[in-house]
């Protein structure tokens, strides 16, 4: 797997993990934005699931 692919799948596991914190605070303010974000977010990672959370990072070889 190329070095770009595997930075490519930690960075969107990031910003999935930073729209979660999101979501938990706006909550507190808004629950149907936060319902609303959350819909969102379920809809990328159903699109986007085996893309970015069923590939396996090799270590490389010495």
């Amino acid at each position: 797997m190329p070095k770009i692919k595997v930075d490519a799948v930690v960075k969107q596991r990031l910003f999935y993990r930073f729209s979660i914190i999101k979501i938990r605070f706006i909550f507190f303010f808004n629950k149907q934005l936060a319902s609303k974000i959350a819909d969102e977010l379920i809809e990328d990672i159903e699109c986007n699931f085996k893309k970015y959370f069923l590939c396996k990072v090799k270590t490389p070889k010495e």
